[in-house]
């Protein structure tokens, strides 16, 4: 029931009980003291609305106190809440401006590293046919390249991209460094063209390049024939049981079916 309609009930429930009282009064004592028994209803009537209004003073006062309780937990509640807000806030903040310093650390020595591998391969690439034919004599003079030393001591990446010219050399597939790369990881892309170089240079492979394509004329016999079975070691032994070295693997033959 509504509290409009609640308040009307209340003076209607009062007009009866004072109409009673009055006809009760009137029956009960002598018609001629009429003025005494009125007075006397009035009394009543008095305490009784006087009865009334304390209860009502008592229930109203319950009901705003009740209200001011709701309103203090609910203020509590939501200071909690804010408190609570401004410690994720300043959490991702932290955690924002962290993730920033290492990136920009990581592009600050980004161009270093590729100009020196750029460095070395244009040295590699514009060497004269002189240099050439003195590391070709003294090759010829010095021992063969331990394959299993070169395939145990290699860093994963190193692998990868030597299995990559083997599979090029076989399928008879060129390839763009640029795009090989961003298979994997893209950062690892001038690592990827570094070890090349190197491989080339201790004569395990041999290829040229136009504009980033890299097109392998010859590879290491032994290389060629062991270099998968020990990227499998590799990827075995491998202490996390979550590496994706074999997906590695995968992604190198699917470039090159």
């Amino acid at each position: 029931m509504n509290t409009k309609y609640k308040i009307h009930f209340f003076y209607i429930i009062l007009g009866l009980v004072s109409i009673i009282i009055f006809l009760v009064v009137i029956e009960w004592t002598e018609k001629e003291e009429l003025v005494k028994y009125i007075s006397f209803a009035s009394t009543i009537a008095s305490l009784l609305l006087a009865l009334l209004a304390i209860v009502y003073a008592y229930l109203s006062n319950f009901s705003f106190t009740k209200n001011i309780t709701l309103i203090n937990e609910v203020s509590t509640d939501l200071k909690r809440n804010s408190d609570s807000l401004t410690r994720i806030s300043e959490s991702i903040e932290e955690d924002f401006i962290s993730t920033l310093q290492g990136m920009d650390k990581k592009l600050f020595d980004l161009p270093q590293k590729i100009s020196e591998i750029s460095n070395l391969a244009a040295q590699d690439t514009h060497k004269g046919s002189k240099e050439k034919k003195e590391v070709k004599e003294e090759k010829k003079n010095n021992p063969q390249i331990d394959i299993d030393l070169f395939l145990r001591i290699s860093s994963w990446n190193g692998l990868v991209i030597s299995y990559a010219c083997v599979l090029a050399y076989l399928s008879k597939k060129a390839f763009n460094i640029d795009d090989f790369g961003s298979k994997f990881d893209f950062t690892q892309t001038e690592y990827f063209y570094g070890f090349l170089v190197a491989i080339h240079s201790c004569d395990l492979i041999s290829y040229t390049i136009s504009k980033r394509l890299i097109n392998v004329t010859s590879v290491n016999k032994e290389l060629s024939e062991k270099i998968k079975e020990a990227m499998l070691n590799m990827a075995q032994n491998r202490e996390n049981p979550e590496s994706k070295w074999g997906t590695d693997i995968e992604l190198v033959e699917k470039y090159f079916d």
